[in-house]
């Protein structure tokens, strides 16, 4: 039965509440039991409904927050993978998005504080799966063993899976990644697919879905020189918005963004519905959320390599430069590990060599979103634009390199696909 729910919110919430009170009811009804004790995790509105249903509390109209937020359809996409800390942060706002979008002075988002970078697991666990960065290319390496599935998660996520809409673009962003664009959020263009679609879907049924190709990174400042150079000079990337920031504030947004502050990137077409539009990007809050994206990098990331704690992590090897060739990111379940020659004891230097190099790219590099406004390409410019500046940087020999590559890699799906045809024709005689 929840497998049939598992891609409409409102149907499995009504679901989840119908369920609740009525095992609520069972309790009170064959219990000595007097009182119920709710933990809502920040999710107060199902709390509510399920009192109210058991005739416990009087009607009211809470949801997330104070206030009215029975109609927030709207928010900001930079928060999709941190929405614990997005609740917290505006759990003193009036109606949304009147409250931010109206007067963008009348509301502002609380301050941070170490309740946002609260961890769910202990700093070795986090050095198991991080390692012990001595470099920004080792710091590349752990993102791209994210996006491999390789290692659980990031620092940025509150989620450890990826999603599956993420699949359709997983091979671009690992590229990203791997030339220094370090992405933390992202989508796929998405031009009417049905509103049930297993991967991209939601709403409910009978509804069409619509989204705008994005990604949020961050990168060096030379990175962003190369992408802005690129943006700014030439044509062939007009579709795209973009707004970069540092952590000292120095900005750059396209005049797109400078004109039209909000930019819807998702919505959807329900009969009988007004259009719904869940996330957009905001360039103000897109200001605010900058200070906690920088911050995870010193708090939740920089924090784990306590200095002083000199302990030796079972299948954790010592990442000097020449291991790190051999193996971009120490894992204790890695089939690279059988390459490790040594186990050592993490020491002092090696723990300020991290902290050391996270505290660079938090304090130089960019914090960087774009959007490709035209959702009807199949194609799409957004990515294409990251393959350029990889292009622009590589010398003939790895031009040539990767020309091959890509000839063996396409011969192979040649005759796999070739293969594949047979087998079908095969049991098509059969059938026969």
């Amino acid at each position: 039965e929840l497998e049939k729910l598992k891609d409409n919110d409102e149907m499995l919430r009504s679901y989840g509440v119908e369920m609740s009170s009525r095992e609520c009811k069972k309790i009170l009804k064959v219990s000595k039991v007097k009182a119920l004790h709710f933990v809502t995790l920040n999710l107060i509105s199902s709390v509510v409904n399920i009192t109210q249903k058991l005739k416990i509390a009087k009607k009211v109209n809470l949801l997330h927050w104070k206030g009215s937020r029975q109609e927030d359809e709207v928010r900001p996409i930079f928060w999709a993978h941190r929405q614990s800390s997005y609740v917290t942060r505006t759990a003193d706002w009036d109606e949304f998005p009147n409250g931010r979008w109206g007067d963008s002075q009348s509301a502002a988002y609380g301050d941070l504080s170490d309740n946002y970078f609260l961890r769910k697991r202990n700093n070795r666990e986090l050095i198991r799966e991080w390692g012990v960065p001595q470099s920004e290319q080792d710091i590349r390496d752990v993102f791209v063993k994210y996006m491999q599935g390789e290692i659980k998660s990031l620092p940025w996520c509150d989620e450890s899976a990826l999603s599956g809409e993420t699949s359709f673009i997983s091979e671009d962003l690992i590229w990203m990644n791997r030339d220094g664009f370090l992405t933390i959020n992202s989508q796929p263009t998405v031009n009417g697919a049905p509103s049930d679609d297993p991967y991209v879907g939601w709403g409910g049924e009978n509804g069409y879905v619509f989204q705008k190709s994005y990604v949020e990174f961050f990168c060096s400042p030379e990175n962003w020189e190369k992408l802005k150079n690129i943006l700014t000079k030439t044509n062939e990337f007009k579709s795209l918005s973009y707004h970069a920031i540092s952590f000292d504030g120095d900005q750059y947004k396209d005049s797109r963004s400078e004109l039209q502050r909000v930019n819807a990137v998702t919505w959807g077409v329900f009969p009988g519905r007004e259009i719904i539009q869940p996330t957009v990007v905001d360039t103000e809050s897109f200001v605010t959320w900058k200070e906690e994206a920088f911050d995870i990098w010193l708090t939740a990331w920089a924090s784990i390599y306590q200095e002083g704690e000199n302990e030796t992590l079972e299948g954790y090897s010592s990442l000097s430069e020449d291991n790190l060739r051999s193996s971009p990111t120490v894992l204790p379940t890695s089939p690279l590990q059988s390459r490790m020659q040594s186990f050592s004891t993490i020491n002092n230097e090696e723990f300020s060599k991290a902290r050391e190099t996270i505290q660079k790219i938090h304090d130089t590099w960019y914090l960087v979103n774009i959007v490709d406004n035209d959702y009807t390409s199949e194609g799409g410019h957004l990515f294409r634009l990251f393959k350029r500046v990889a292009f622009d940087n590589m010398s003939r020999e790895k031009l040539r390199d990767l020309v091959q590559n890509m000839y063996e890699e396409n011969s192979t799906l040649r005759l796999q696909l070739l293969k594949a045809k047979a087998e079908i024709e095969k049991l098509k005689l059969k059938k026969l």
